[in-house]
Parts: structure tokens; sequence; C-alpha cells
């Protein structure tokens, strides 16, 4: 039997991806673990704020860098539930010393690798 014909109106990278690969939408949500309507909105740019664990299993079963599965959009700042920020806050923010010292943890645990 013949395998179904991948999407032919490519809206995204991560589309013209997975079209290249010849895997079908459907395929491409199983493997990265999503429900394929969730992954037909992403594909098509309709969901806005995507969330980094897709794009990175996207990429590994693409065979592709992040930055390869990344739309433009898909870097722009969005604003969280609940807060009136409507763009980045300031660099005067980052020289914050609570913001300075999360961001050396952050580094530290990072640096250290996964506990265990």
């Amino acid at each position: 039997m013949p395998r179904p014909h991948p999407q032919t109106k490519v809206r995204t990278r991560l589309g013209a991806h997975r079209a290249t690969v010849g895997l079908t939408q459907k395929e491409m949500a199983w493997a990265i673990g999503i429900p394929i309507a969730l992954y037909v909105r992403l594909e098509r740019g309709q969901h806005r704020n995507p969330r980094h664990g897709w794009l990175v299993n996207a990429a590994i079963v693409l065979g592709r860098d992040l930055d390869d599965v990344f739309d433009d959009w898909m870097t722009e700042w969005h604003s969280g539930d609940g807060y009136d920020q409507r763009k980045p806050p300031p660099q005067e923010w980052r020289e914050r010393p609570e913001v300075l010292a999360r961001a050396e943890r952050y580094r530290r645990h990072e640096e250290d690798g996964p506990a265990g």
C-alpha cells in the first residue's frame, strides 16, 4: 500500500524539513509526542508560543539543528499568562542582583551536568 503523500503546502521550516524526509504530519506528531491537531497548528504557524521541548524533539526526529526548525516568529517575545508585559525586559533589568544570582545558579547547574 502506498504511503500517503506528505502535506504539499509548506508554511514553516518545520514543515519543509518534515516533507523533505518524507514523514506525514501524523507520523511527526506521534514521533515528537503531541496530538496531531496540535502538530498541524504548529506547522501552520498557528501556535504562537510553542514549547521548547516540542521543537527539540522535532529537531531530533528530523536530524536537524534546533535553529533549523525555528521560524522567525518563534523567536519573538511573548508575554506570559497574567502578565501585562508587551515587550522584553530592558537591559537594566538583566543587571539586577537577583537576576544575576539566578543566572549564576543556572550556569553552575549546567556546568555540573545532570544529577545522579
